[in-house]
């Protein structure tokens, strides 16, 4: 069986509950508050975009079984 990822990205820890709804489970141990959020990558994955929240909030990690 195989693991999707979803980083969640929320104002409060509640929020990111809130975004991982039924179908996504946090990873408790990633869980972390944040004065500032940026990604940044090697490009080795083409043009993936980027994250960027200028404000304080919340981030984990959260995953979906696959098969």
């Amino acid at each position: 069986m195989a693991r999707m990822y979803r980083v969640l990205v929320a104002k409060t820890e509640g929020g990111l509950y809130v975004a991982a709804g039924d179908a996504w489970t946090i990873l408790a141990s990633t869980i972390r508050e944040f004065v500032q959020l940026e990604t940044n990558d090697d490009h080795s994955l083409g043009n993936i975009g980027a994250v960027r929240v200028p404000g304080a909030g919340h981030v984990a990690l959260a995953y979906q079984d696959i098969d």
